[in-house]
């Protein structure tokens, strides 16, 4: 799922006022069940924010319900922060409500459900405690919960057993919970799980560690917070895309900072989508299942919420890190868990194995708490970057659709926050090297490392003709010095350039490098690590590369996380500017900056967008050297990178 960690909103989905391609199939009689979206500002209220008071958005409620039934519409629940109600309509109803000028767009309600476990399920009688193997997996015991009292995880599913005796008492302090119901106890008391499925997801989260019975949870220390809203009810019976959205609003209301979903539906829904993207727009951390279809309907299967950008879609793999048969791989995949065979608590004081993508998200959910309870001054953004960014890479290299970007582990997490910071790794990441062997133009190497002392060599072959080559060192700890020599290898007394500053910020430029071969090496001041060691030029005509006011280069690739970097010399007097990448495959991002080398935290243009199609424009660009870098948000190939400047 492409989600980029650094994005701080989503935009809400907007469509015209209609319904999507279902009234036709509808009879005139018979009532099937819709959201009903009404526009901003009909009732007399210009705004609607998250922050809405209650009585505003109760007022709004009661507006919009009466309406609906003004059209003989049977009420359902309301949807007060997305300004929206679930109604059951006749076909007719929905003509006429779709012709409201007061009416956004009016569309189906699509049913939602838990993911039940894949048959393959256990009793367990356990004599004594046990750590079930996705604990140790996600390194959940590598990583104190001390401080995770200041989560709180929100649990939509079909309950929670509160007398559970390796639970947290649903009379104790730390729990709460909502019922989920419009009009009433539509689905039980949220403490009460008369099937059992939320209960198992509650005791991979929480099951307490120490007390002698059961087993033990991500979190076992009995501190994380929890809100249990009860979705479905004790049959375990689907429910509605706008129980959802009412579901992760309660979350919302009661602080929660992670919501965990085992469930969802092969059907999207713009009011359910607008209330996770609100969600996430208020700073909370959407974690679901990716699904149990993967069998039947094929690998780019979607489900739902999982497959909305705001949500973070979690993939099973079994006890050797394969990924389990059943988990639904697709373009929106994004990290994945522990989900064949999962021991967890079981309503009645008893505990079984289950699997599935919903065994699989309360790790992802848990491990999420607890990472965050380490650097609460981190965002929901910056909190799912750093899962993606440390998470073991399984599957093929990088991104792929079975595992996303891998397997999520706690300890891994707090340790690349630790060195990173909430910002993450400017430097780069991904890639690696020996430190021996020919670069090409844009290429970049990372994750480099040596003892003091150490020397890493590389060269590049520059073609006549060509302008501005560009060396550089960013990113990772300690000192690496660079030096550059044209003809030989440089050593520390004979070099061409040798910037020689502390730390691994270095740079050697060229303006009118000579025809051959140039030499480089890395040279541990100190032991370094992390470091990414980049080099470009620009060509001539005849090389495809800059022609004075144009430039293109074809058939870019990198691995995930790797840079691709070049540069442009804007002559003086210029009016315009503009930068583009386009086509290949894979998701790379595009950053442009004048005059200093682009990192993920410096840049003067960063579009981030999905995919492979970004552009940056600029108005009277300053005259000198500008630099671009592509950095592979998943690995891509086949990219271009285009631009021009008049």
């Amino acid at each position: 799922m492409k989600n980029k960690q650094e994005r701080s909103t989503f935009r809400t989905a907007i469509i015209p006022t209609l319904v999507i391609g279902l009234c036709s199939a509808a009879n005139a009689n018979s009532a099937e069940r819709y959201v009903v979206k009404y526009k901003q500002g009909w009732d007399g209220n210009s705004t609607l924010t998250s922050e809405m008071s209650t009585i505003a958005r109760d007022n709004r409620v009661y507006n919009n319900r009466k309406h609906v039934e003004k059209f003989g519409g049977q009420f359902k629940r309301t949807l007060g922060r997305i300004n929206a109600v679930a109604v059951e309509l006749t076909a007719k109803q929905v003509e006429q409500l779709q012709a409201s000028e007061m009416v956004e767009y009016v569309e189906i309600d699509p049913k939602r459900a838990i993911f039940n476990p894949v048959p393959m399920a256990t009793d367990i009688t356990p004599m004594a405690e046990s750590t079930p193997y996705g604990i140790t997996m996600v390194q959940a015991d590598q990583l104190s919960d001390n401080n995770i009292g200041s989560m709180k995880v929100c649990i939509t599913d079909t309950g929670y057993d509160g007398d559970h005796e390796d639970l947290r008492s649903y009379q104790g302090s730390g729990i709460s919970g909502d019922d989920n119901d419009g009009n009433g106890n539509d689905t039980g008391n949220w403490y009460q799980d008369g099937h059992g499925h939320g209960t198992h997801v509650a005791g991979t989260i929480s099951a307490i560690g120490g007390n002698g019975v059961g087993v033990v949870g991500v979190s076992s220390s009995d501190l994380v917070g929890l809100h249990i809203v009860k979705v479905f009810n004790n049959s375990g019976n689907w429910g509605y895309g706008s129980d959802m959205a009412a579901a992760v609003g309660q979350c919302v209301d009661a602080g929660a900072n992670v919501v965990s979903m085992s469930l969802g539906g092969s059907s999207s829904s713009n009011s359910e989508q607008n209330a996770f993207d609100d969600a996430y727009n208020n700073g909370v951390l959407l974690i679901a299942a990716s699904g149990n279809d993967g069998t039947s309907s094929g690998n780019d299967a979607l489900s739902y919420p999982a497959s909305y950008d705001s949500v973070m879609s979690v993939a099973a793999i079994d006890s050797s890190k394969s990924v389990a048969s059943w988990s639904q791989k697709n373009s929106q995949v994004e990290i994945a868990a522990p989900g064949v065979s999962i021991n967890s608590t079981l309503p009645n004081d008893t505990y079984e194995a289950w699997s599935g993508t919903s065994m699989a998200t309360p790790h992802v959910s848990a491990v999420a708490a607890l990472v965050w309870s380490h650097f609460p001054s981190c965002t929901n953004a910056q909190m799912r970057d750093a899962l993606n960014a440390s998470a073991e890479d399984l599957g093929s290299n990088g991104w792929d659709q079975s595992y996303g970007n891998g397997l999520v582990l706690a300890k891994d997490a707090y340790d690349y926050l630790t060195e990173f910071g909430c910002e993450g790794d400017t430097g780069g990441g991904g890639g690696g090297g020996t430190g021996e062997g020919e670069l090409n133009n844009g290429d970049s190497v990372s994750s480099l490392s040596g003892s003091s002392g150490d020397e890493l060599n590389y060269y590049i072959d520059v073609p006549a003709g060509a302008t501005n080559l560009v060396v550089t060192t960013t990113g990772g700890s300690g000192d690496a010095d660079l030096y550059v020599r044209f003809g030989a290898a440089p050593t520390t007394n004979n070099y061409d350039c040798r910037p020689y500053i502390n730390g691994n910020e270095e740079e050697c430029d060229f303006a009118s490098p000579s025809e051959g071969r140039y030499y480089i090496m890395l040279r541990g001041y100190s032991a370094f690590s992390g470091v990414s060691l980049s080099v470009s030029y620009d060509e001539d005509n005849g090389g495809g590369g800059s022609n004075g006011d144009s430039f293109e280069y074809t058939d870019l690739s990198a691995s995930r996380r790797d840079w691709v970097y070049h540069t442009v010399e804007i002559p003086a007097g210029m009016s315009s500017f503009s930068v583009s990448i386009s086509g290949g495959s894979g998701d790379a991002d595009l950053y442009v900056r004048d005059g200093a080398q682009v990192s993920t935290s410096s840049y003067d243009c960063r579009p981030y967008l999905n995919g492979n199609e970004e552009t940056c424009s600029f108005t009277n660009p300053g005259a000198g050297t500008w630099y671009i870098g592509v950095r592979a948000y998943r690995a891509f190939s086949g990219l271009t990178l285009s631009g021009s400047y008049e």
